[in-house]
């Protein structure tokens, strides 16, 4: 899907974001990061661990830790502010009512002592304190039946303890929902849940996307799933992106060696049990004088190791890398196909 098919302005803006947790000789945890979230769009972010996917989403909202701090020229752009200079009174407003944010484990965040409904009549309460009660319960009910739970009634009066995960992931995407948020951040939020659950709250999600016109950005660390549901994605490896562009042009002809040993890392369906993943092995040493995947790339040459890439641009598609890969290279065009089809 085109990026032009959208509105011609992002709803959200993400600048050389620059990101450390302490100051002196350790890098950044996430360094120079830049992409755009546009209108009713579904986005992937993709990295293994400490990659600094979750850093980067929970910035867009000041949910990082407090010892912390964003670089002086970095910017999150959202109604035309700075979101990283914003106050706690101005970002309290922004936070849930414009921009929500569903986290990976929903028994952390969710009241063990509470019912499911008192939970997201809280959050309709803070966002609509005029409701009346009677308004709550409705609201509350037509929630649960937003995110697809049945037995609403029921579950109305039931605490998290007794509910599936799948079930309380869809309770945290109701009360992220109530407030009708303009975008929708998911972090991880079915890396805990069994195959058949996880494809469930993505089509869903995927649904809820389209039905509410809101904009969606996936973080996962499985490039399977963007590809089915994301329209552009965002590679991150070390705390910077080393490519992004349109899914299918990121998937089917990936130009960075990390994105296609991610490609290769997939189970496929024609593997037989005697067959063994790839995995991304180090296969030399590195002083970080250059490229951070030196160590890591099997189509490294010394410039590599010398010398910092800087970020090439071809059309929508953009990548971190001295020697891109050929996009048109075959194997990795007839083993995405029949990986990511359907």
């Amino acid at each position: 899907m085109d990026k032009n098919q959208y509105s011609s302005r992002p709803i959200l803006e993400i600048q050389n974001f620059t990101y450390s947790f302490s100051k002196g000789i350790t890098p950044p945890e996430v360094k120079n990061v830049s992409f755009d979230l546009y209108p009713n769009e579904f986005i992937g972010i993709i990295g293994e661990s400490g990659s600094g996917k979750s850093v980067t989403a929970k910035a867009i909202l000041q949910l990082n830790s407090s010892k912390g701090k964003a670089d002086a020229k970095s910017k999150i752009i959202y109604g035309g502010e700075n979101l990283l200079t914003l106050k706690e009174e101005s970002i309290r407003r922004i936070r849930g009512r414009d921009i929500a944010i569903v986290f990976q484990d929903p028994m952390i965040y969710l009241n063990p002592t509470a019912t499911i409904g008192a939970q997201i009549e809280e959050s309709l309460h803070l966002h609509f304190p005029h409701y009346n009660s009677k308004e709550l319960y409705n609201k509350t009910l037509d929630l649960l039946q937003t995110v697809e739970l049945t037995d609403r009634e029921s579950l109305y009066s039931r605490y998290p303890h007794e509910l599936s995960g799948g079930m309380r992931q869809r309770v945290m995407i109701a009360i992220a929902l109530a407030p009708n948020p303009r975008i929708f951040i998911a972090d991880e939020i079915t890396t805990a849940l069994d195959v058949t659950v996880q494809h469930e709250i993505l089509i869903l999600l995927k649904h809820l996307q389209k039905t509410l016109a809101m904009s969606v950005i996936f973080i996962t660390h499985d490039l399977s799933i963007i590809a089915k549901f994301a329209s552009r994605v965002v590679v991150m490896y070390q705390g910077q992106v080393m490519e992004k562009g349109l899914t299918n042009d990121v998937c089917f002809s990936p130009m960075h060696p990390y994105t296609e040993a991610l490609i290769g890392a997939i189970p496929k369906m024609s593997m037989d049990k005697n067959s063994r993943l790839k995995s991304i092995e180090v296969l030399r040493e590195n002083d970080r004088g250059g490229c951070i995947f030196y160590n890591k790339c099997s189509n490294a040459k010394k410039e590599c190791k010398k010398n910092i890439p800087k970020k090439i641009d071809i059309k929508d598609h953009s990548v971190l890398c001295h020697f891109p890969l050929n996009q048109k290279k075959e194997e990795v065009l007839c083993t995405t196909k029949t990986l990511f089809s359907k």
